[in-house]
């Protein structure tokens, strides 16, 4: 646990999202095409397909959208965190990406998340992986040593999934 983030490691599957509160999507706008292998709930493929088609200026990386969907009966926060598009899509903007991310899930009190990126798809994409966890960690720090009133965020389990076969190690070493 670092900066009140516990990340561990999961496959893509359908069940890696059950009982979460927040789902974290890194796209570029190439991998914006690719959001249907992720195996999201319903809701949330659509909402995320629907956005990405209406706005096609929303690949600045860094930058994060908040969308609020329903989600029996509460409410399921989906952030679609933006890194880049054309060469741009780089290891560094999914690192600016995810602290990005960080900091919003924060915001929203997030206890349970789930971390998404058709680029971790490919087995290949390890530096991807190790870039968007030292993210998450970095964007989460914050400096409260001479606050008389410092409030912390709540714990927030972070699933990240990924095809990468040393995912776990890769996370643990972030």
């Amino acid at each position: 646990m670092l900066n009140q983030f516990q990340c561990t490691a999961a496959e893509f599957n359908a069940a890696a999202y059950n009982d979460v509160d927040s789902i974290v999507l890194f796209l570029c706008k190439e991998c914006a095409a690719a959001i249907d292998k992720l195996e999201l709930p319903e809701a949330a493929a659509k909402a995320a397909m629907a956005y990405t088609a209406q706005h096609d200026d929303i690949y600045d990386a860094g930058s994060v959208t908040t969308l609020v969907l329903p989600q029996g009966e509460g409410l399921l926060t989906l952030l679609l965190a933006d890194c880049g598009e054309g060469k741009d899509c780089k290891t560094n903007n999914f690192r600016k990406s995810a602290g990005a991310a960080a900091r919003a899930l924060h915001k929203a009190k997030a206890q349970k998340a789930v971390l998404a990126a058709p680029i971790l798809l490919n087995a290949e994409r390890s530096k991807n992986l190790q870039a968007l966890v030292e993210g998450l960690y970095l964007g989460a720090y914050t400096f409260n040593r001479f606050k008389s009133e410092a409030k912390q965020a709540p714990l927030c389990e972070a699933t990240v999934l990924s095809a990468v076969p040393e995912a776990a190690e890769i996370i643990n070493a972030a």
